[in-house]
């Protein structure tokens, strides 16, 4: 998507071009960003991590994730304004734009249907981080394992 160009069209008819093309170009450098440290974490991930360290990838990809939508969403509304203001001035609007519509909200509905399973897997991993923190500080005050560990200890 050349991003000047819709702000060159349409910038002659509406001031808002320029902060529209912004809001595009700033949630698009927003949401490379969560992707590229998103994808470096998952590589440095390791093949057996801890549960906290898969929460805070779940956790780093709802939210990339969430990145990807707003900057697919302000695009779309970026090149839905380029249309409407040229179609308000009897101007011809450019086939790459109808087609970038299109794929942008194919992109959002394949974007939104991924994040409800993310969120999902997500909140299951807090539950069972929760539950493990509870039976970890339960066995660990318990006469019984407090033996254990010593004796693991002196060992």
């Amino acid at each position: 998507m050349d991003i000047d160009y819709y702000q060159n069209s349409t910038a002659p008819y509406d001031n808002k071009a320029f902060a529209y093309r912004n809001d595009a170009y700033t949630t698009y450098l927003a949401a490379k960003a969560a992707y590229d440290k998103t994808f470096a974490d998952y590589k440095a991930m390791g093949n057996n991590p801890s549960t906290a360290t898969t929460e805070t990838l779940a956790t780093e990809t709802y939210d990339m994730l969430k990145a990807v939508s707003s900057a697919l969403k302000s695009s779309n509304s970026y090149i839905q304004f380029y249309k409407d203001i040229l179609t308000t001035h009897n101007q011809t609007t450019s086939s790459v734009a109808e087609t970038a519509l299109t794929n942008l909200t194919s992109y959002i509905t394949t974007t939104n249907t991924i994040s409800l399973p993310c969120c999902q897997t997500l909140r299951a991993l807090k539950r069972v981080n929760k539950v493990s923190s509870k039976r970890r500080s339960r066995l660990q005050t318990s006469p019984l394992a407090r033996t254990i560990l010593m004796c693991a200890a002196t060992s």
